[in-house]
């Protein structure tokens, strides 16, 4: 269980990574982007329709893709203070496991819709207006931002499982029969 789980901490780091320089890269290419658009339209009069569509995929990335950066490294919004503040420690560790297990069930779901989603615009054939990208590539964020969060969750579901697991053997053994 040990190793199975050393190798799962593995491709969590090696996931953060690639989110973390993805965040960096094609955020700065969006501020680059949204520079140039200034520039163009009021120093030059000159407009550009085609930095909209690859503004509007690189930003819906990024975003998403950050998203899943915060939560694998738990810097999201969470109930921390509130969990602090309780007395019981069961009722802590029943919380701390209800977290990941419902962005879990939420992973799925972006999965199994988002796939679904996909599959609608490919067989649909629907295209941007100016650079003919095929809109199936922008909706493919869906499964691979649910397949994201899925992979955090499993081990922060593993990791609250096991602290949870240490909690309750230590208060039952404690209690006298």
């Amino acid at each position: 269980m040990k190793t199975v789980l050393k190798v799962i901490e593995r491709i969590d780091y090696v996931e953060a990574l690639l989110e973390r320089w993805f965040v960096l890269v094609v955020g700065a290419f969006v501020i680059l982007l949204v520079l140039s658009q200034v520039i163009f339209r009021y120093a030059l009069h000159i407009s550009m329709g085609w930095y909209q569509e690859i503004l509007k995929f690189a930003y819906v990335w990024v975003i998403l893709i950050g998203i899943s950066y915060t939560w694998r490294k738990g810097q999201h919004i969470h109930f921390g203070a509130l969990v602090n503040k309780l007395k019981h420690e069961r009722i802590k560790s029943i919380i701390l496991i209800l977290s990941p297990v419902l962005m879990l069930l939420f992973s799925i779901f972006l999965m199994w819709y988002g796939i679904k989603t996909v599959v609608l615009r490919y067989e649909m054939q629907f295209e941007t207006n100016y650079l003919q990208i095929p809109l199936f590539i922008e909706a493919m964020i869906f499964p691979l931002f649910g397949f994201l969060l899925l992979c955090s969750s499993v081990l922060q579901v593993i990791k609250a499982s096991s602290a949870a697991h240490k909690i309750f053997k230590l208060n039952t053994t404690a209690v006298p029969k």
